[in-house]
Order: structure tokens, then sequence, then C-alpha cells
């Protein structure tokens, strides 16, 4: 029981620390789009750092780094990816998103659906739910 629960601390601290490092290597981006020349390379690189540092604390721990963190390494070169600068975007025939690491030219995939009109059954049968409700309420009303 205690092991357990040491475990399950350890794997919060450990997804804590992923999740700081990652808010560190945003800031060092940010940062260096403000600065030129070998400031700017040391700031992306420090941000590469953070990334390649948080995805070695997902592998001891055994922990999975979150889908909304995850999209944005690039698994070839570990670089942290930042559309417009080291990384394209785009949509493909409405089924999937690529990104496409600028560095190194490793490509991702994320599928995603665009909303579809709802089904007429499935209008049907709400419309028939709320009129069954309706008849409900009259029947319990005083």
């Amino acid at each position: 029981m205690v092991a357990k629960r040491e475990r399950r601390r350890r794997k919060d601290i450990a997804l804590q620390r992923i999740e700081r490092l990652f808010e560190l290597a945003e800031e060092a981006a940010k940062e260096a789009r403000m600065r030129e020349g070998r400031e700017r390379e040391e700031m992306e690189r420090r941000s590469d750092r953070y990334v390649l540092l948080a995805r070695k604390i997902s592998m001891r721990h055994r922990v999975r780094i979150p889908r909304h963190l995850k999209m944005w390494i690039c698994k070839r070169c570990n670089a942290f990816l930042i559309p417009g600068r080291n990384a394209r975007v785009r949509l493909r025939r409405g089924e999937y998103i690529t990104i496409t690491c600028l560095r190194c030219g490793a490509e991702k995939r994320r599928p995603y659906k665009a909303p579809s009109p709802p089904s007429p059954r499935r209008q049907q049968s709400t419309e028939r739910a709320g009129k069954a409700e309706k008849k409900r309420k009259e029947f319990n009303a005083p």
C-alpha cells in the first residue's frame, strides 16, 4: 500500500517537472525571438535542452508526456517546435494536421475530425425525448 502511494507520488512529481520544463522551454523560445545572433542561438539551444530533460524524466519514471505538450517535440532532433519559426503546420484534406520540423524535416501527423452536422436520426430522437419530458412534467404537475 505504501509502495503504491510512493510510486504515485513520484509519478506526480515527475509530471509536474515535465510541465515546468515545457513552460521554461516556451519562455526561452519567446526570449530567443527578441534576441539576435549568438544570444538567440543560445536561447534556442536552452529550450531544446529543456525538452530533452523532460523526455529523459518521462522515460526514467515511465510517465507519458501529455498529448498537448508532446505535439510540440520533434522526435528525430528533440527540438522544441515553434510554428512559423522552426515548424510548419498544415491541415491536410480535413483529416489530419501535419507538423514538419524545419531543422531535420521530420513530419508528425495528428488526426482530427472537422465537425459534422448532426444526423437527422439524432435530431428526431432528441425531439422525441423532449416531448416525453414535457408529457411527464404535465402528468406530475399538481
